[in-house]
């Protein structure tokens, strides 16, 4: 019923809790969110997160574990696409040498264990 979530949350300890990779794992729910069947608010989000953790007897914080929730307002990010830029774009710089993929023949590279 709640395989995404739990996916999710299985991946995240494997990186972390298994190989002991630095990792964080951000659940990022959208408020406000018209064109979605869901849940509107931050409340109806956070019991929806209760009841997945209650259903995969989950803690109810999972932040010690590095996972996140993230409630972002769609209203902030419509107002935001409405109004123009000021922001300016960089310039591009055009490179006229080709880029090397790999090393020359006469560069040395050490190989995994420092053996070229």
């Amino acid at each position: 019923m709640f395989y995404q979530y739990a996916n999710r949350l299985a991946h995240q300890c494997f990186l972390k809790g298994i190989n002991n990779k630095s990792s964080i794992l951000v659940f990022l729910y959208f408020l406000n969110s018209d064109d979605m069947l869901g849940p509107m608010s931050e409340a109806e989000w956070r019991g929806a997160s209760r009841l997945i953790h209650a259903v995969l007897s989950l803690p109810p914080n999972l932040e010690g574990h590095g996972v996140f929730d993230v409630f972002l307002d769609v209203r902030l990010l419509q107002d935001a696409a409405q109004q123009p830029s000021t922001a300016k774009c960089p310039e591009v710089t055009r490179i006229d040498e080709p880029v090397r993929t790999r090393p020359s023949r006469s560069t040395s590279v050490a190989g995994p264990m420092g053996l070229e």
